[in-house]
Formats: structure tokens, sequence, C-alpha cells
């Protein structure tokens, strides 16, 4: 009897997690800085395929205003609402520094 059939991979969890950080990129931590609150740091665990419009979100709902109202930069350069962390230059795995700028001028909602 001819034993060629089709073979699943083994169940390892080495494979799963790169498959997993394929599929949706590695684990990154942003450390969070904001310049305008001289020294307050903060951190934030994402993957490294989020994009950076749902990173102002969450940072927005940790600071109680709106994403709208929040820049980030990344080795001075702004980081860009449609594209993943990732799609920036020089971002990579496990960590980065980013500033975060908070338009204090229109963070209330009406």
């Amino acid at each position: 009897m001819c034993d060629a059939g089709l073979k699943l991979p083994p169940n390892n969890e080495k494979l799963q997690r790169e498959e997993e950080e394929v599929m949706h990129g590695a684990n990154l931590t942003l450390k969070l800085n904001f310049p305008q609150y001289q020294s307050e740091v903060e951190e934030l665990s994402v993957k490294s395929s989020t994009e950076v419009g749902y990173v102002k979100l969450l940072i927005g709902q940790r600071k109680g205003i709106t994403a709208k109202n929040i820049r980030i930069f990344y080795n001075g350069t702004q980081m860009i609402d449609p594209m993943s962390l990732c799609d920036h230059l020089g971002v990579s795995p496990p960590s980065i520094d980013v500033d975060v700028y908070i338009n204090l001028e229109h963070t209330i909602d009406v």
C-alpha cells in the first residue's frame, strides 16, 4: 500500500508562532513619549502589522480624546494613518520609541 498521501505538519508551537508572525506580524512594544507632558512615557503592545490609525485610536481611548487629534512620529517622521507600523522605514520588533503629539486646541468633542 502506498503511504505518499497528504501529511500535516507536526503540532509544533514554534512553527505556529512563526506562522502567526508571518500572517499578523510580530509582537511590537511601542514606547510612547509625550514631549508635551515632559518625561511622560507609556508602553503599548501591538502587532507590527497594526495600522497607525488603530494605534491612534488606542492612545485616544487611554487619554480620553479622539484619534484625529493625535500625531505619531518615528525617527522624526510622521507615521501615516492608512499604513501599518511595519510599513514605515526602520520599524522592527521587539520595540520602538515614538513621539506622540496631541492637538490640545481640539481635544473636546461636542
